[in-house]
């Protein structure tokens, strides 16, 4: 294997786990909803995780930073028949 091929498949195995972990990250909205929901629901992941699904059907992602709560009282009848069902 030549030396270019060699330096190129080491910087592309260097590379690839930090732009996967980039690409997995989190959104800042979803770690607080899904903390925020956790908190006032005695720690129901399950139901947290389909309740911001719910969220996320029906706001679009631009708008989901400046979300209020009014937004996502709305949604609770959904949340609620959506979450509550399985």
């Amino acid at each position: 294997m030549s030396h270019r091929i060699l330096k190129k498949n080491i910087l592309c195995m260097l590379v690839a786990p930090f732009l996967l972990a980039a690409c997995g990250k989190e959104p800042e909205f979803d770690r607080n909803f899904k903390k925020s929901c956790e908190a006032t629901s005695n720690g129901n992941t399950r139901f947290c995780k389909c309740a911001l699904g719910v969220v996320q059907k029906n706001i679009e992602p631009e708008s989901l930073p400046t979300l209020s709560s009014g937004d996502i009282e709305k949604l609770a009848p959904e949340i609620v028949k959506t979450c509550n069902a399985g």
